[in-house]
């Protein structure tokens, strides 16, 4: 609840719920079929005209607690695709909003002749935001997926690292670094300190990228082939802060 957007989420979830649940009720009060005994104290025509003026007020609502919560959202989430799902959505609404207002100012004999389009539009609108919402979700929760899934391949490396250990009787490796430990799980099956195994040495990768660490980073993410041999993979799976970690190792040997 601390969170900046989680009260606008709920206010969206409860305008959002009341919206479907007026239209709703606005038929099924409403139809002919509905025995108006169980309400004595309104007409066909004031049930419908009740549902439809709640549906209208909280869909306007919307239109305040709605930006107010994308806004309130991680930038890190947001893209062209997001924007257009929920701008469709937001106005479908409003077409259904309009068609509310006008069936609103029908006579009573004719009110509710437009139910049909007005749920139909309720629909593509529920669609489009819930899509919208996917959309968003997924883009936000992705770097910390691509993080979860590289902590837990180094992790299940580091486990079968401990478990050849344990069968040979050796003694876990120290690290100076997390720089170096990271290396040694991810580029010394290619790389050493002075043979070419792969890739180049570590004394003329220095050579090339001396105090130019983030250009390191940027060929490791989308390498380029430039001599013989194997081309090297990229390493763009790894999070920012471990290949930081890599060049500097690499570079400063810290």
């Amino acid at each position: 609840m601390l969170l900046p957007s989680a009260l606008l989420r709920y206010f969206h979830f409860i305008l959002a719920t009341l919206a479907i649940s007026a239209l709703f009720a606005a038929g099924w009060f409403g139809r002919k079929g509905y025995d108006l005994a169980r309400l004595p104290d309104f007409t066909r025509t004031e049930v419908i005209a009740l549902f439809l003026r709640i549906a209208f007020i909280v869909t306007l609502l919307q239109f305040v607690i709605g930006p107010s919560l994308l806004l309130s959202l991680p930038v890190h989430g947001h893209s062209l695709a997001v924007w257009l799902l929920l701008l469709t959505g937001a106005t479908i609404a409003g077409v259904m909003a309009w068609i509310i207002y006008r069936e609103l100012g029908r006579a009573p004999a004719v009110l509710g002749r437009s139910y049909l389009v007005m749920l139909t539009l309720l629909t593509f609108t529920a669609l489009f935001m819930a899509y919208g919402r996917h959309y968003y979700r997924e883009r936000a929760v992705n770097p910390h997926r691509q993080a979860m899934m590289a902590k837990t391949e180094a992790f299940m490396w580091d486990a079968k690292a401990a478990q050849t250990r344990a069968r040979m009787g050796m003694t876990r490796e120290v690290y100076k670094s997390s720089g170096e430990k990271e290396f040694k799980a991810n580029c010394a099956a290619c790389h050493a300190e002075n043979t070419t195994i792969v890739g180049p040495p570590l004394t003329e990768v220095r050579g090339l990228y001396a105090g130019n660490p983030q250009n390191l980073i940027a060929w490791a993410r989308a390498p380029q082939v430039k001599r013989g041999g194997a081309p090297m993979p990229s390493f763009n799976h790894l999070p920012e802060k471990v290949l930081q970690e890599i060049a500097t190792w690499i570079l400063e040997g810290k």
